[in-house]
């Protein structure tokens, strides 16, 4: 009787264990289930309902800091379950610092596929070529960005150690500097960043090739620019530009004045004047010889190309004409019979 009742209350031990290691299984895995319920469901939108929100994740910030910062923006359910994700797909080393435009409709997997792709918020600002500097300042200005923080922006001394400015006389301004390009900007770019950029890409421009080829010439970059915005603002076409290089570099180098119109037009918009031929200016190119004291827009690439690549000819006088096309003289009798021909009503202005 002993040994049998051992033996029963053996197998009741058994049983009991077998029991409880069901219910601990079962529990486990209703845990486990639960668990994985939990974390798919606060993967999905937490609305319905689409609202951008901009989250600005600085660098340096950590995977736990942005998941944090995500849900106290309202645009993901858990920042724990944020973490797992990105964590579970290797992506936590991939998230990038900018400003994102978010939505509590995108779920957390897009919500990480845009960060990682850094797809940040971005805008553009257009500076066109033939501006003057007071031009593209009010650009700024109509852009939204502040009228001090513009001007402020726009002050020479702010770039005096940058490779475009290299031999920029001390006094003078950006005029001319400001390469024109859209840019890409974002909220937080400021008037100074995108002139920065600016800068960068003129400086581009400013290759050896380039260099070499104007210093044959007898200029500097700041000459070069300077003749090159006059050549931006006296014809639009490329090969044009390179023939009226030509005229003005042979006109520079006999001593006769370059006789440019948009010189004194550059001028009276300094004065405030009336723009006429006689208006004096040292910028009016038609009284004064030599290249005017600075440049007077900001020249594209076509105009400062034309400079390190003019065109074999030997032409001393061009005339834009009143059908588009740009016409070019040996001599000054030449000259009035293609402005007589082509340029009547319009040169007599």
């Amino acid at each position: 009787m002993f040994e049998h009742g051992k033996k029963r209350s053996k197998k009741s031990l058994l049983k009991k264990l077998a029991i409880t290691m069901v219910i601990v299984t079962v529990l486990l895995v209703g845990a486990a289930g639960y668990g994985f319920f939990w974390y798919k469901s606060n993967l999905k939108p937490i609305s319905g309902t689409s609202k951008i929100i901009e989250v600005t994740i600085e660098p340096g910030t950590t995977t736990g800091e942005i998941a944090t910062l995500l849900e106290e923006k309202g645009v993901i359910k858990s920042a724990f379950a944020f973490e797992i994700y990105a964590r579970v797909t290797e992506k936590r080393s991939q998230l990038k610092a900018g400003i994102y435009e978010l939505d509590p409709s995108f779920s957390t997997e897009k919500i990480v596929s845009i960060i990682t792709d850094g797809k940040i918020v971005t805008d553009t600002f257009t500076i066109t070529p033939g501006l003057r500097i007071d031009q593209i300042e009010r650009l700024f200005i109509q852009a939204g960005f502040d009228k001090e923080e513009v001007a402020s922006a726009l002050l020479a001394s702010n770039y005096k150690d940058h490779p475009a400015l290299v031999d920029k006389p001390a006094k003078a301004t950006l005029e001319g500097y400001l390469f024109p390009e859209t840019f890409q900007i974002t909220p937080s770019d400021t008037p100074k960043d995108i002139i920065e950029r600016s800068l960068d890409e003129m400086a581009k421009q400013f290759t050896p090739d380039a260099v070499a080829a104007w210093k044959a010439l007898g200029l500097d970059t700041y000459k070069a620019i300077t003749l090159a915005s006059i050549i931006e603002m006296e014809v639009p076409g490329e090969e044009d530009r390179r023939t009226v290089a030509q005229v003005f570099l042979k006109r520079l180098d006999e001593g006769i004045e370059l006789g440019s119109d948009v010189t004194y037009y550059y001028a009276a918009a300094l004065t405030g004047e009336e723009p006429y031929p006689g208006l004096e200016s040292p910028y009016n190119t038609r009284i004064y010889q030599g290249l005017p004291p600075g440049p007077i827009a900001n020249p594209g690439i076509t105009s400062i190309t034309a400079l390190a690549n003019p065109t074999d000819t030997d032409y001393l006088f061009f005339v834009a004409g009143e059908d588009g096309n740009t016409y070019f003289a040996d001599t000054n009798d030449e000259h009035e019979a293609n402005i007589q021909k082509y340029c009547k009503s319009l040169c007599e202005l």
